[in-house]
C-alpha cells in the first residue's frame, strides 16, 4: 500500500524538470593572455574566459589564419614562421574574440661557454625567457635560483615565478646519478629547460651556464627594452677538472671596498671559481676588525682597540712617495708610518691627506661571507705570520726581537745599511711566548666570523737567509731568545749554518699555530716556505706552492693538499702587453716582464712554471692566480678612470683570471688557446653590459 502512494505521489508532483543551459551571449568569450608578438619556436598558453560562470566547462574552439604561421592545438599557440595571423576562440556557433599576433626570428644566441664543458651538442632552435617563464624547482636547494631570477628582473624587469608547466618552463630536477657536487647536465630546447643536479653548486653553475647562453645584455645592471632573453637549445653535460679554483687578492697594501669585492666575486662565479683567498693582513696594513684586550701571560697588555685605530691606516710624505696620490708604491714601503687619522696628537697627522686604507667591520665581512657562499665560493681568509707583519711589529713593541746578539757594527744593519731597529725588520719574535698567545687570540676572532674550515697562516719570505738577495739579514739572527731557542733545540748559530736552524725555530712556531688552529676546529694552510724546517702538522694543510721548486718533494711526501699558485704565470701583477711595461710610470709594474692573455692559458698547471717545470704531484687539488695590491695605485689610462679604491686590480687581473678559470675546470683535452680567444669577444660583451671596469685592448682586438 505504502508503495502506490509514492508512486501516486510522484505523480500529482511530477518528475524534475532538466536545468536550462545559461545563454552564452556572442561577447561572452573573452581571451585573457593574447600575445602581441611571438618569436618562431615559442609556445604561449592560451586561456579564454566564458561569461556567465555557470558555462565555464564549454568547450572553447581555437583556429588561427594563417595556419602555416601560427599553429593553436589545445590550448597552446605556437609560432611556426615570420608573419603575422589572427587567432579566434568560439564555442559552436557563438561570436568569437580574436586577436592579431606577429611572429619574428630572433638573432642567434651565442654558444660562447666559458670554462669550456666537457661536452656541449649544439641544438636547433632557443628557448625564450618571458613573463610566462616559470622555474619548477624541485632540487631541494633554498635560494639556488636566487642569482639567476636577480640578473633577469635586473635586466628585463621580468619576475620568474616558481611552478610547474610542460613548457616555458626551466626544471632543477635532483640526479643522484651524479656524484660530483658542481657537476651539473643542461639540456635547452625550444619548449623546456632542464638541469640535472646533485648539489647547491650544480644547479648554480647550470644556471650560470644557461645565461651564458643568452645576450650578452642580460648581465646589464638596468632594464634594457626590448630585450629578447633566447638562449640557445643544445645539451651540455660538464664538471670541474679540479676541486680547488681560486683567486687570492691582497687588500691589505692596497684596500678594496666592498662593492669591489663583490664586483670580483660575481666575476669568478660566472665562470665557476669557486675560493677567494682573502689576505686581510701584511706589511701594507690590517683589514680584519680585530677587537678587545689580550694580557699576556708575561702581564704585557696588547690593546686591540687601539692597535686598529692606526693599524689599518697608513701614510707616507712628500718625500718618501714617488707621487703623492699613489700612496702604495711598493717601494717606498719603508717610509710608510701607521697612524690614526683622527687624532690630531699623532705626530704623522699633518700627512693625514696622503692617507691609505680602512678595514672591514664583521658587518661587512658577513655579508660578503653570504654573498660569497650564495655564489658558491668559499672565503678562505689569510692573516700572516711571522713575517709581513709590520703594523704588530710597528705598534706592538712587545712582540719584536731584541738586539743583543750583534756584536760588531756591521752586524747592526744589513746589507743595505739599515739599522736592525729600523721597521724595514718586521718579522715577529717566534721565540717570545707573548707571540703565540697574540696570534692565537687573533686566529680566534677570525675563525669566529669565517665559517670555512681553512685558515691561511703565511709563512712566507721571512728574513732568515743572509745569503739570498732578496732577503736581508732578519732579527732572528741576533735575538737572545732566538740564540736560546735554537741552542735549546740542540742546535748553534753560525753565519753558514744558522739558516737551517731557524728554519726549525719557524716550523716549532708554526706547530703549535698548527696545532691551536685544529683545537678550534678548522684546518691550516700556508705558503711554500712553511714547509721548511721539517714541519709536522697535526691538521693537513693546504700547501700553497708559488716559488722554490725544492719545497714540492716535502709537500709531495707528506701527502698535502697542494694549489699551484704559481709565481711565474699566475701572479697578475705582471704586465699584459709590452706597452703596459713601456708606460710603467702610469701603472707602477713592480715586474717588467709581460704575461699576455696566452701565455697564462697555455701555462700547464700542472707543473712549476720555472725551467725545472717539477711536476706538482698527485695531490694537486687545484690551482690559484693571485694578485698583490704593491702594484694597484689610482690612474686613468685609455679613457678609463682607476680609482685608488682597488686601484687598477681589475685591469691586472681581468681578463686573464677567465683563462685561469677554464684551465681549472675544463679537461686537459679541451685545451684550445684560439677557440678560447674567440669565446672571449661575447666575454667583453659581457662585461660591458654588466658596467664592469677592464681594460685589455690588444686581447679585444684579437692581437698578440
Amino acid at each position: 500500500m505504502k508503495i502506490v502512494l509514492l508512486i501516486l505521489s510522484l505523480f500529482y508532483i511530477g518528475c524534475p524538470e532538466p536545468p536550462v543551459a545559461p545563454e552564452i551571449l556572442p561577447e561572452s568569450i573573452k581571451i585573457l593572455n593574447p600575445p602581441t608578438e611571438l618569436y618562431i619556436g615559442k609556445k604561449v598558453s592560451l586561456t579564454a574566459e566564458i561569461m556567465p560562470k555557470e558555462a565555464a566547462e564549454a568547450t572553447v574552439n581555437w583556429s588561427a589564419e594563417p595556419k602555416d604561421v601560427v599553429s593553436v592545438e589545445n590550448g597552446v599557440l605556437t609560432a611556426l614562421a615570420e608573419g603575422k595571423a589572427v587567432v579566434t576562440a568560439s564555442t559552436e556557433n557563438q561570436k568569437t574574440d580574436s586577436f592579431e599576433v606577429t611572429v619574428s626570428s630572433i638573432r642567434a644566441a651565442s654558444v660562447a661557454v666559458i670554462p669550456e664543458p666537457v661536452s656541449l651538442t649544439e641544438k636547433e632552435g632557443v628557448f625564450i625567457i618571458d613573463e610566462q617563464t616559470t622555474i619548477d624547482d624541485r632540487s631541494g636547494e633554498s635560494n639556488v635560483s636566487a642569482i639567476f631570477k636577480e640578473t633577469i628582473r635586473t635586466s628585463t624587469g621580468i619576475e620568474l615565478k616558481n611552478g610547474a608547466a610542460d613548457f616555458n618552463v626551466i626544471h632543477l630536477i635532483v640526479a643522484p646519478e651524479i656524484d660530483n657536487d658542481e657537476a651539473y647536465r643542461l639540456t635547452v630546447t625550444p619548449e623546456t629547460v632542464e638541469i640535472r643536479a646533485n648539489g647547491y653548486g650544480g644547479f648554480l653553475y647550470g644556471f650560470y651556464t644557461l645565461l651564458q647562453l643568452m645576450p650578452p645584455e642580460v648581465f646589464s645592471k638596468t632594464i634594457v627594452n626590448g630585450l629578447t632573453l633566447s638562449a640557445a637549445c643544445c645539451e651540455i653535460e660538464d664538471e670541474p677538472r679540479f676541486e680547488y679554483r681560486g683567486f687570492s687578492l691582497d687588500v691589505s697594501r692596497h684596500f678594496s671596498s666592498t662593492d669591489k669585492v663583490k664586483a670580483v666575486l660575481d666575476e669568478m662565479a660566472k665562470v665557476k671559481m669557486n675560493r677567494f683567498q682573502w689576505h686581510l693582513t701584511d706589511d701594507g696594513g690590517v683589514r680584519f676588525p680585530f677587537e678587545g684586550q689580550l694580557i699576556a701571560s708575561s702581564g704585557t697588555i696588547y690593546d686591540f682597540d687601539e692597535f686598529m685605530k692606526k693599524a689599518a691606516w697608513r701614510t707616507g710624505n712628500p718625500e718618501g712617495l714617488a707621487n703623492p696620490y699613489a700612496v702604495s708604491y711598493y717601494n717606498n714601503s719603508d717610509k710608510w708610518t701607521f697612524f690614526d687619522p683622527n687624532d690630531a696628537e699623532d705626530p704623522n697627522y699633518e700627512y693625514r691627506e696622503y692617507k691609505h686604507g680602512g678595514f672591514y667591520t664583521k658587518a661587512e665581512l658577513k655579508e660578503i661571507i653570504h654573498y660569497a657562499e650564495m655564489r658558491n665560493i668559499t672565503i678562505i681568509p689569510e692573516i700572516d705570520m711571522p713575517g709581513h707583519a709590520k703594523p704588530m711589529w710597528y705598534l706592538f713593541e712587545g712582540l719584536r726581537c731584541d738586539t743583543k746578539m750583534a756584536e760588531t757594527e756591521s752586524e747592526q744593519s744589513d746589507r743595505a745599511g739599515k739599522a736592525l731597529t729600523d721597521a724595514s725588520h718586521t718579522d715577529l719574535c717566534i721565540s717570545n711566548p707573548d707571540t703565540i698567545e697574540v696570534i692565537k687570540y687573533m686566529v680566534k676572532q677570525v675563525a669566529e666570523v669565517f665559517p670555512g674550515k681553512t685558515i691561511h697562516i703565511g709563512a712566507d719570505e721571512v728574513k732568515i737567509n743572509p745569503s739570498v738577495g732578496w732577503q736581508a739579514i732578519g732579527h732572528w739572527w741576533f735575538c737572545s731568545l732566538c740564540d736560546a731557542a735554537v741552542r735549546a733545540q740542540g742546535g748553534t748559530v753560525s753565519r753558514s749554518t744558522g739558516y737551517g736552524q731557524f728554519q726549525k725555530l719557524q716550523a716549532r712556531f708554526l706547530e703549535k699555530v698548527d696545532s691551536y688552529i685544529q683545537n678550534i676546529g678548522k684546518e691550516s694552510a700556508i705558503w711554500s716556505e712553511g714547509i721548511y724546517g721539517e714541519f709536522n702538522p697535526v691538521t693537513n694543510p693546504i700547501f700553497y706552492y708559488w716559488d722554490h721548486a725544492n719545497t714540492l718533494q716535502p709537500a709531495k711526501n707528506k701527502r698535502l693538499p697542494i694549489v699551484n699558485a704559481d709565481f711565474t704565470y699566475y701572479y697578475l701583477t705582471t704586465a699584459q702587453t709590452q706597452s703596459d711595461v713601456d708606460e710603467g710610470n702610469k701603472v707602477n709594474y713592480r715586474r717588467t716582464d709581460t704575461r699576455t692573455l696566452e701565455a697564462v692559458y697555455n701555462f700547464d698547471l700542472t707543473k712549476d712554471g720555472d725551467a725545472g717545470q717539477a711536476a706538482i704531484g698527485d695531490t694537486q687539488i687545484g690551482a690559484q692566480a693571485c694578485f698583490w695590491a704593491e702594484s694597484a695605485v689610482g690612474f686613468e689610462r685609455g679613457g678609463i678612470e682607476y680609482s685608488i679604491d682597488g686601484g687598477n686590480m681589475i685591469y691586472h687581473v681581468f681578463p686573464r683570471l677567465i683563462a685561469v678559470a677554464e684551465r681549472t675546470w675544463s679537461p686537459e683535452e679541451k685545451k684550445d688557446y684560439n677557440r678560447f680567444r674567440e669565446k672571449m669577444q661575447p666575454q667583453f660583451e659581457r662585461f660591458d653590459a654588466a658596467a664592469f671596469v677592464w681594460y685589455c685592448p690588444a686581447e679585444r682586438d684579437n692581437q698578440q
